[in-house]
């Protein structure tokens, strides 16, 4: 399973992070954000990706993580997803049911 941390700004995408490898994963510029979040993920559990952004370059960030499986062909099937968008500095956590 693959988890993907997308940040947005007027519907254009400003970066796109991917990992499936470790147990937790931590990007990180620490001008800008901070992402923290499993990437050892199960069914029916609740996961909590923690998204900081640390200063704002535009006057929103929208947050989107998506859960993944990668199947035949390179295609994948979206398995859970939230999103939040960032108006000021902070810290949110985002939660998903994996199912």
């Amino acid at each position: 399973m693959y988890i993907n941390v997308n940040f947005e700004h007027d519907g254009v995408s400003l970066l796109h992070l991917n990992n499936a490898k470790a147990f937790l994963f931590l990007y990180f510029n620490f001008r800008t954000y901070l992402v923290v979040a499993p990437t050892k993920v199960r069914p029916n559990m609740d996961m909590k990706i923690s998204a900081t952004i640390l200063k704002m370059e535009y006057d929103s960030f929208t947050v989107t993580a998506v859960v993944r499986r990668l199947l035949e062909n390179n295609r994948y099937d979206e398995i859970s997803s939230t999103q939040h968008t960032f108006t000021r500095v902070g810290t949110y956590d985002l939660t998903m049911r994996v199912s």
